[in-house]
Order: structure tokens, then C-alpha cells, then sequence
């Protein structure tokens, strides 16, 4: 099998020289492989791209959230997938491995390295996100995207990166967003229907896990096409602190503060511009819409238990 690993030395805690020739060291060991280390989130879009184009069947992306998805960008060009047949391999080794965590969930503990070599493929669904903006362009995500106060958590989250244990980088952003961010008059549409109301933010989940370990998702597949939208509206910032806890359990559902949804396409419109992320990196701003493209992009998962 043709590989490229595409490694970015500064997910995490970042990657040392000698951590990265290590990494490479051991990856000869599974055969024939190229190596690219991209000085950008553009470069490393471009260098999956490329790569398929030359007849790559596996693209690891070595790095967190945000490495996963600049490669996922890279397996399609205007919409489209470059090499239909080529599979998508994920890492744990940044700082937010949460699509990792949705994807081994059967299988806790699963080393992806040896989920590199030695794996099931799965045909996974991959959102689309498109802008009313048009400057911003049209990106994809796999885990999960939001608009709001999540993508203002994310905002503090990179100020406050390095200084931040891992168990508290979203922990304590998420506490002083539920005190700074107000929550604005939105209009929610999934599946035709049009809710307005006033909310802090919107989750568009297809994993199970986002920021940290938190369980946004909790009746979503990767394959089943269609997201799991979470609602958040205006609510006590103490009362909903003090159950932040529940995010993780996802003992949460039921609450009166938050609405959950399911649908294919998702449009939030609100007059006053919000801040939207996806797979942890924040890009462009309401009006936005997300669309699910099914059973788009092959993935290695973990072997199914015999």
C-alpha cells in the first residue's frame, strides 16, 4: 500500500525533531511511505492533495482535530473526491483528539499506530459547510461544527494554548465563555423546519465526542446520514456551569436549556454575525449552512471483534 503520513510537529505540546524522526523511524517499519512535515493548515490541504493525485492509498494525518481536517479538505477538490478508493487514517497524538475518540469508541484504547496497518475500512459521512458569505468559501468537516459560544471557547482555547493542563484547555474556556458570551436571537432550520429563538450557540454533530471529551453527540452515527444538532438557549450562566459536568457523561439530555435535533441540512441565520468552527478550527461567520455528503470518505476503524 502507498502511504504518506502528513505530520504536524506543532499539535499538542509539539513534536520535537527527534520525536519526529522517531515517528518516521517506526513508520518504515509498516513499508513504503513518504513523509511531509507543511508550515501551514494551506500546505497540508495541498500536500493530501497532491498526494492522491500521485496514487496515494493511505493519508495519515499525523496531529489533532485541526491536522485531520486540513487532510480531509485535501481528499476533495470542488466537491469532489480525488481518489474515491483512498482511505483516511487518523491520529492521537495533538491536543483535541476527539474524532479519533468517535471513531474507536467500540474499542477504547486502540493504538493508531497500529490502526495504520492493521484495520477495517468504513465509509463515513463528511459535513459540508457553506458560507452566505461567499468570500468564505465551501470546507468540510468530520466530527463536528458550531456556531457561537462554542467557537468562542475554541477563540480562548488558542489564546490560552501552552499554558493549559489538557484536562482543563476546554474546561476553564467554556466556564469564562458561559459568563462573557450573550446569548442572540437565531433562526435554526433543520429539515425545513424553522425555529427562532434565543440561544448561546448551535453544536452540528457526527461524532460522538468534541471539546475535549465532551459528548455532544449521543444518538449519531459517523455513517448514518444525518447530524445531531444541539441547541443551547439562554439559561442561568452559574446553573449551567455548575452541570458542565454533564457534557462529558451525557447525562445532559433532557435539560430544559437544550434542544436536540436531527437532520441532513442545517441553516442558522442570525443578524448579528456569530463565529463558526468546525473540528476545532474557526473559521468564516453566520449566516452558514451544513449539509451531510453520505458515505463520502473511507476512514481505517479498528478490526470488528471476530
Amino acid at each position: 500500500m502507498k502511504r504518506t503520513f502528513i505530520i504536524n510537529p506543532r499539535a499538542g505540546r509539539g513534536l520535537a525533531p527527534a520525536d519526529i524522526a522517531a515517528l518516521e523511524e517506526e513508520f518504515r517499519g509498516f513499508g513504503p511511505a513518504e513523509f511531509f512535515i507543511p508550515a501551514s493548515r494551506e500546505e497540508t490541504t495541498a500536500a493530501a492533495r497532491e498526494a492522491l493525485r500521485r496514487g496515494a492509498e493511505q493519508v495519515v494525518a499525523v496531529g489533532g482535530d485541526g491536522t485531520v481536517n486540513a487532510v480531509v479538505n485535501g481528499f476533495f477538490d470542488n466537491g469532489a473526491p480525488i481518489n474515491p478508493r483512498a482511505r483516511l487514517a487518523v491520529s492521537c497524538s495533538g491536543g483535541g483528539c476527539d474524532y479519533y475518540t468517535s471513531i474507536t469508541k467500540n474499542a477504547p484504547g486502540t493504538d493508531w499506530r497500529r490502526l495504520v496497518a492493521c484495520h477495517d475500512v468504513r465509509m463515513v459521512d463528511v459535513g459540508r459547510v457553506r458560507f452566505a458569505h461567499t468570500a468564505y468559501g465551501e470546507r468540510l468537516f468530520v466530527n463536528m461544527a458550531s456556531a457561537g459560544m462554542i467557537a468562542d471557547v475554541v477563540i480562548k482555547r488558542e489564546r490560552w494554548n501552552g499554558y493549559l493542563p489538557d484536562w482543563l484547555a476546554y474546561t476553564i474556556p467554556s466556564a469564562m465563555s458561559l459568563f462573557t458570551f450573550r446569548p442572540r436571537p437565531m433562526e435554526i432550520t433543520v429539515e425545513g423546519e424553522t425555529r427562532r429563538l434565543e440561544a448561546l450557540a448551535v453544536s452540528v454533530s457526527k461524532g460522538s465526542f468534541a471539546g475535549g471529551g465532551m459528548r455532544f453527540g449521543l444518538n449519531v452515527g459517523l455513517d448514518d446520514g444525518r447530524f445531531e444538532v444541539t441547541v443551547f438557549l439562554k439559561s442561568n450562566p452559574v446553573s449551567m456551569a455548575l452541570r458542565m459536568g454533564k457534557m462529558f457523561s451525557g447525562e445532559y439530555a433532557g435539560e430544559k436549556e437544550i434542544l436536540k435535533l436531527h437532520g441532513r441540512r442545517v441553516e442558522i441565520r442570525c443578524e448579528e454575525p456569530l463565529p463558526v468552527e468546525f473540528d476545532g478550527e474557526v473559521y468564516g461567520a453566520t449566516d452558514v449552512v451544513f449539509e451531510v455528503a453520505p458515505r463520502a470518505l473511507l476512514v481505517c476503524a479498528p478490526l470488528a471483534p471476530v
